[in-house]
């Protein structure tokens, strides 16, 4: 196959939630050729994942987010939108947390195995030991009550009957800013069907692979103005 037919292999296989049988047969390969045509464009994109996923670099780049969010809530001062998701197979295979920028597109991504919650998954990611030094002096991050409210992480208030007309207003401001990472997820697991059923790969490696493969080509549609179909 051309490199053109391997990625178109790679797409159908991703985007949909019936493995490997069916992009085999549409292509009119085996199985195992699917398979391994995936695993190569999969691969090469994620060597290449800190190319088109990572933080801001430049001041300019940063104030240019702040008032994108700004502009969504009135929240000030927001850098990315925080949380994160579970990938099963009968179990908590995968932890993924990721911060998403205000056009849903990733910046940040952790994943590791096994069923730890977020905040644990935050506080041992390599964001959580930096990103009090990485983001703009006063900035933040919004994430959701999973996560440990700390000057650079700004969680929501518990909701309860004798809220503030201010309380009330900042959980208000906060969950439209931190809906964007709820956007980014849905859009990404919408167009990336595999994800609709269990991953069904022996190896872990290559479940995690395919989830930051899939999150490269989805900033990669954002870049490009990519639609739904």
């Amino acid at each position: 196959m051309t490199s053109s037919e391997r990625v178109a292999c790679t797409l159908h296989y991703s985007t949909h939630s019936d493995g490997y049988e069916s992009t085999a047969l549409l292509f009119a390969i085996s199985k195992a050729r699917a398979r391994a045509y995936c695993q190569e464009v999969c691969l090469l994109l994620q060597h290449n994942i800190n190319q088109f996923i990572h933080l801001l670099t430049t001041c300019s780049e940063w104030r240019d987010l702040r008032n994108n969010f700004y502009a969504i809530a009135g929240f000030p001062n927001c850098y990315g939108a925080l949380d994160g998701w579970y990938s099963r197979k009968g179990f908590t295979a995968f932890n993924l947390q990721a911060v998403v920028d205000s056009n849903l597109k990733y910046m940040s991504k952790s994943i590791r195995s096994g069923s730890q919650n977020d905040k644990a998954l935050f506080n041992n990611s390599q964001l959580g030991k930096t990103c009090h030094r990485q983001l703009p002096a006063g900035g933040c991050l919004v994430a959701d009550a999973g996560y440990k409210l700390q000057g650079h992480i700004m969680t929501p208030y518990v909701i309860h009957a004798a809220m503030s007309p201010s309380e009330a207003l900042y959980n208000f401001q906060h969950s439209r800013t931190r809906i964007a990472v709820e956007r980014s997820f849905g859009i990404w697991k919408s167009k990336f069907r595999v994800f609709k059923s269990n991953l069904l790969q022996a190896d872990l490696w290559e479940m995690a692979m395919i989830i930051e493969a899939t999150i490269v080509l989805h900033n990669l549609f954002i870049d490009n103005n990519s639609d739904e179909d």
